[in-house]
Formats: structure tokens, C-alpha cells, sequence
């Protein structure tokens, strides 16, 4: 495999249906290859949405990075299978106790919403999530620099409960979102 080369794709029916950890550890490797070359950042972020879009069997991975002077999260870079990205839809406000993907970037919580439609969980949900993309389960990951917000990580899958991760795929995922901070870091 090529050091640039994430592992080809599950066939159908594998990977396609929860966490596959085999293909998490290798991306990670794959991720660590790339930041150790000359051309980091860019090709690291889609690397990173790869993995976790593969190898949680996600329909959707977002990047959002911080920008502008209010410090908001807006969506850079999405992928998906089967439904259209939807990146271009995030925009989480700085310090919003309203919004639940403001609450988890500024509380740095690594989540899993198992069930985006439980109307406690729903009322938290941004009227654009609701709109543009509305699955049933979600994870969050945020991006943190000298303990500020300056990114997130979001995937997520039509039926509640699909990403169900254990200890060690939880391992795998923070490391990629460490790698994507990393990447961040470098790009400057």
C-alpha cells in the first residue's frame, strides 16, 4: 500500500454497517505517513473524513474550521456515500448554549448521539441540521487548540444507534481527530 493510499473500501456489506477497527488502525497509520511528508495538511483532512466515513460506516463526514472574528465553525470539507455532503450547511456560533454542537465544541466533549430524534436531543439541533441533513445517529468531535475550539469533526448515519463505538475504535477515532489538529497546526 502506498503511504498516501488509505486502504481500498469495505466490499458492500462490510464496514458499510458499523465500526470496522482494522481499517481505523490502518488509516491511522496511513494519516501518520502523510503528516510526515512534505504535503501535509489538505490531502490529511480528506484522509482523515475517509477513515472515519469508511471505517465507522458513516454516510457522512464534515470538517469545520474556524473562521472570521467571531470564531464561528463552518464547514470546509465533507464527504459522504449515497447522500450529498452538506458541509457547505455548518455553521456552529462560538459559546451558544442553545446549539448542541456549539455546547460539545466549547465543552470539548467527544460525543456520540445515538439518537439524533429523541426530542430532548432534537430541540439542542440546529434548524439547519434539522433541514439539510437530519440522520439518526451522530459523533462529534471537536478540535482544540490552548483550550479554544478551532474545529469539529461530524459523522453521521441514517439509523439511530449505528455508531456504536467500543474503547478501542474511540481510541482509533481520537487519534485521527488529533491527527486533523495536527494538521491544523502545520498548515498555521
Amino acid at each position: 500500500m502506498c503511504s498516501s493510499d488509505l486502504p481500498a473500501a469495505a466490499p458492500a456489506g462490510q464496514g458499510a454497517s458499523g465500526p470496522d477497527t482494522a481499517w481505523l488502525a490502518s488509516a491511522v497509520h496511513v494519516v501518520a505517513d502523510r503528516l510526515a511528508s512534505a504535503d501535509r495538511a489538505a490531502p490529511v483532512y480528506h484522509q482523515v473524513l475517509q477513515a472515519l466515513l469508511q471505517g465507522l460506516g458513516a454516510q457522512r463526514a464534515v470538517l469545520c474550521l474556524r473562521r472570521g472574528r467571531q470564531g464561528e465553525l463552518a464547514g470546509t470539507l465533507g464527504l459522504a456515500r449515497d447522500v450529498v455532503p452538506g458541509h457547505e450547511h455548518f455553521l456552529v456560533p462560538p459559546q451558544d448554549g442553545q446549539d448542541l454542537f456549539s455546547l460539545l465544541c466549547w465543552r470539548h466533549a467527544d460525543s456520540v448521539i445515538a439518537d439524533a430524534r429523541d426530542p430532548v436531543v432534537a430541540r439542542g439541533l440546529p434548524h439547519w441540521w434539522r433541514q439539510h441533513l437530519a440522520a439518526g445517529t451522530l459523533l462529534v468531535l471537536p478540535l482544540v487548540h490552548q483550550g479554544e475550539p478551532v474545529g469539529m469533526l461530524y459523522c453521521d448515519a441514517p439509523q439511530p444507534g449505528a455508531l456504536d463505538l467500543d474503547e478501542g475504535q474511540w481510541r482509533l477515532v481520537r487519534t485521527l481527530r488529533n491527527q486533523a489538529l495536527l494538521a491544523w497546526r502545520i498548515a498555521g
